[in-house]
This record gives structure tokens, sequence and C-alpha cells, in this order.
């Protein structure tokens, strides 16, 4: 029987949405069977590849039908200041709040049906140094042991880390998620919010259209939620930033059915687009097809590739245009340089009228290790991310941890029946690669 739950999601976005979602799969509430995620300490992750790696331990728990819950290391493990990478939200200075979870979860909140409410199973029994043994006791499999919980039950227990997920699901899963038809596939999409039709439909589908799918069912999932400070602080910073975005219902977690009415163009710049091997082999191919010196290497591409796009999308109205980039000084030049200034702020280049707004990238201030600075790029990093994820039209790249998030949270399931002639089940609208190959490559599991 279908189930109604607050926090669902509508057809375009993710996160949380004011319409409640009706589900048609019930999770096993008994805290039973349970799948805990323990995210990598090494190395020193970033944001991007913990988020990644959370997307991906959240298919292996919905397609092995496992409550899923968040395991983080304690302060005498993880070494970082305040038991967490991502730094410190104002929150935790005022005496009346709470203290706040140390690593992942200082920023992620699984939702309900992902976690069926269930707390860390055994915590009386079993500290954070036996999961942290059990993980790493089998390469074969994922590490499963049976325990008694705080309800006297026996619990069937999984235990996954960050750094072997991605191997795991390779081993284990990856060839079984691909066989068709599924009934195992059908109920997998039901976890993840599909209604009976596109459950079925996805346990049919065959090849490259299996992944797409799939992302496009967890775009529109409430899979990905931030704690409440962090939507607090989000709504902070779009504020300051003057975007066209309501404020208050990004702190309420209240996101709009319809995508951000405006574009993004994500400029990248210097040793951050150099260190993609990609980026790197086509900036030497652009200057050099333009006359440019093979021994004076450039960092950058110009800003008129990225305006390519509206080349051939001529509008009568005024198109507002949001460009993320460690170098705004640079590209403003770039502006005045290739454009006719008009009035109130526009910009007149080629068949169409832009205005153009900065938004420093978070990649930009890497100088301070203090950890309210952490936690003012780790505010920067989501609301880049949201902002690439939401609105109306994305020029970027998708070769990075978070491009390719990105793409997935872009998926979008087509209207309609889809016919057995039809290319692909979901599109990728308003979407274009910044540099490169013109294709968009194929979609690949979520979170890989």
């Amino acid at each position: 029987h279908p189930s109604s739950e607050g926090g669902g999601v509508g057809t375009t976005n993710f996160i949380q949405s004011t319409k409640k979602k009706m589900r048609w799969w019930e999770n096993d509430p008994s805290c039973n069977n349970v799948l805990i995620f323990m995210p990598d300490l090494s190395a020193n992750p970033t944001i991007e590849s913990q988020l990644t790696t959370y997307v991906l331990a959240t298919m292996v728990a919905t397609f092995m039908n496992l409550s899923m819950v968040i395991l983080d290391a304690p302060p005498d493990f993880d070494g970082f200041v305040a038991s967490s990478q991502f730094g410190c939200s104002k929150w935790g200075k005022h005496a009346k709040r709470k203290a706040m979870p140390p690593g992942l979860s200082r920023i992620v909140k699984p939702p309900d049906w992902l976690s069926s409410k269930c707390t860390v199973p055994c915590q009386k029994s079993h500290t954070y140094s036996y999961w942290n043994d059990l993980r790493q006791s089998n390469a074969d499999g994922i590490p499963e042991t049976v325990c008694m919980n705080e309800k006297g039950e026996q619990s069937n227990v999984f235990v996954l880390g960050g750094g072997e997920t991605r191997d795991y699901f390779e081993k284990l899963f990856k060839y079984s998620t691909l066989q068709r038809p599924s009934t195992a596939a059908r109920d997998w999409a039901l976890r993840l919010g599909a209604n009976p039709q596109e459950a079925e439909l996805f346990s049919q589908l065959k090849g490259g259209q299996i992944w797409g799918y799939l992302g496009a069912l967890v775009a529109r999932s409430d899979l990905l939620q931030f704690q409440p400070w962090i939507l607090s602080d989000l709504a902070d910073y779009y504020k300051k930033s003057h975007l066209p975005v309501n404020a208050k219902s990004v702190r309420e977690g209240l996101f709009d059915e319809h995508v951000w009415n405006f574009d993004v163009l994500q400029v990248q710049r210097g040793d951050e687009l150099l260190s993609n091997t990609k980026a790197k082999e086509f900036i030497s191919h652009y200057w050099d097809t333009r006359g440019g010196n093979d021994s004076e290497m450039r960092n950058y591409i110009p800003l008129v590739h990225y305006l390519r796009h509206y080349n051939y999308r001529c509008s009568t109205k005024t198109r507002i245009i949001y460009i993320s980039t460690s170098n705004p000084t640079e590209v403003s030049n770039e502006i005045t340089m290739i454009g006719q200034k008009m009035n109130r702020g526009k910009t007149r280049i080629g068949c169409n009228t832009f205005r153009f707004r900065f938004i420093e990238s978070s990649a930009s201030d890497k100088t301070t290790d203090s950890c309210d600075a952490s936690y003012s790029r780790t505010i920067a990093n989501i609301a880049d991310f949201l902002i690439f994820s939401k609105a109306a039209s994305f020029v970027g790249d998708f070769d990075s941890d978070w491009g390719r998030l990105v793409r997935t949270f872009r998926l979008k399931m087509k209207e309609g029946p889809t016919s057995d002639g039809d290319e692909s089940p979901v599109s990728l609208p308003g979407t274009e690669i910044a540099w490169g190959e013109i294709k968009i490559p194929q979609a690949e599991i979520p979170g890989w």
C-alpha cells in the first residue's frame, strides 16, 4: 500500500518540497536490517568526494533494502578541529544549541525513509573501533554481523566504509543491477520513490538507460538532505549574494517546484583548471588552433567560449547570468572588452542582452584552515552545488566529483510514455559542457 510521507520532492528538485510525495514502498521500521555507512577519513577527503560516496552508499542500501545510518568517527579518530573537516557552524557557539554532530553528519541528514528513523545499532556493546575493524575484515564482500539492539532484538548489520564503497559496488552490485527484466530492479525503483509505472519501466531498461533513469529518480528524491543549520546558513549566503532565491524557503528546507530562473556559468581559471588533464589538453588545443604560442601555456579559456551556447538562442529578454569563478575581476574585464555596455547594468553581446552577476568561487580561498573558515567554504561549496543543480541553464564541466553530482541532479524524466524507439527516457535540459567534447558523457551510477 502507498504511504504518505513529509519532506518529499517535486519532479524538478531535491531536498524538500512544499508538496507531500506518495511513496509506494514501506520500509521495515524495526531497525533489524541496517547498513552502517562510515565516511572516509583518509587523505582529508573533500566535501564533494564525501557527498559523492554518500550517494553511492545509498544506492547500495536501497538496492539491498536496508535502513541506512551514518556512523562518524569520534574526536580521537578523525583529527579534525571540532570533529569535522566541514568546520564550525555559528549554531555551535550558542549554549542553547545542541552540540554539532561530527563528520559528515554535520552537514547531511539521511531522510527518514532511508534511515527508518534508526540509530546506530548495538551502541552499548559495539564501539566505533569495533565497527571500524569489522568494515576492514572482508575484502570480498560487505562485512556483516548480528548483534542485540537496544530493543532486545537481533539486528542484522552490514558495515560499509567510504573508502570501500566503490569497490564493493563494482564487485557485488554493478552486474546484478543491470540484469533485465528484473523484479529486484522494480523494487529498487519503488524504494527510491518511483510510482508503479515508473518502476516497471525501470525494470525493463537496458544498458546506459539504466543509470540515467536511476539518476533522475535520485534527483527527484529527497535522498540528499542537509541539516537545519546548513539550510539556515545557506539562506544567509544567498541573501548576501543578492541571488534571486527565496531565502525563507531555503531556511525552511522548502524548495519551489520550478527551477531557479537564471543561468549559471562555471568559469574555471588557473590551477583549478590545469589540474584537470582533459581541460589542460583542451586549453592547449584551443589556443593552438588560434595561433597560440606552444611555449606559453595559458591557464584559461576565454569567456566568449562559454557564451557560445547563446549564439543560436537569441532573445529579446534580458538574460540573468551568474558567473562562478575564482577570478571575478579578470572575467569582468573580459565582459567589458567583448560587450556593449547598456543602461541598468546590462551588457549587449551578439544577439543577446545579459545582466551578469558574480559569485566568487568557493575554491578561491583555501589559505585559512580555521574552523570558521572551513565552515564558510563548506557553505559556499554547497551553495554552488545547489545553484548549479537548480539553475534554468548550466554551463560547466562534468569531470570532477562536483560535476558528476551536478549532472545527476539535473537529470529529468521525460514526460509521457516512453517507446522502445526512444534513445533515452530521461533528459538533461539546459545543460552544456564548458569545454572539450560537445556531447555530454553517458550517465554513470549516481555517486560514481
